[in-house]
């Protein structure tokens, strides 16, 4: 039993040396994501920034078509200072948590301003819309009713 006590305990430290942690936030709600964020856009992807020299992406394998870092075309501006047509750099944490994208897909994106780069806000619902709008209703009405 101490043995595998000892393996257990062994292993755990392991994955959190290599990094294989899951996104650890709490279910957030629509109402929090928004006032939390100052910024909610729908964009979409118009170029994948990622390339296989940077080091950091050691160890994360993202696919030929996805990327951590992305320029996106704001399509529509739901809060903050954003315009439509607008394009943007989005950077990455390369953690857990960060999305990776596909070029010319939309997005629904809670994002903040770091210097001239944006980054995903952390633990909102910023996600790939594919077609659903469901979210993106949910988010207007929240909008509107504050």
């Amino acid at each position: 039993m101490r043995f595998f006590s000892y393996c257990l305990l062994l292993l755990s430290f392991c994955l959190k040396l290599s990094g294989v942690l899951a996104c650890d936030c709490d279910d957030i709600t629509v109402e929090r994501a928004v006032s939390k964020s100052k910024i909610i856009v729908i964009a979409q992807v118009v170029e994948l920034l990622d390339t296989k020299r940077e080091r950091r992406l050691a160890r994360y394998h993202p696919r030929p078509y996805e990327s951590y870092r992305v320029k996106i075309k704001v399509k529509q501006s739901l809060k903050g200072p954003l315009s439509s047509h607008e394009v943007i750099e989005i950077g990455s944490h390369y953690s857990d948590c960060d999305l990776t994208y596909d070029k010319h897909k939309e997005y629904l994106l809670f994002l903040e301003r770091k210097g001239r780069i944006y980054e995903e806000q952390g633990c909102t619902m910023s996600r790939a819309l594919n077609g659903d709008e469901s979210l993106i209703k949910e988010v207007k009405k929240d909008l509107k009713d504050s």
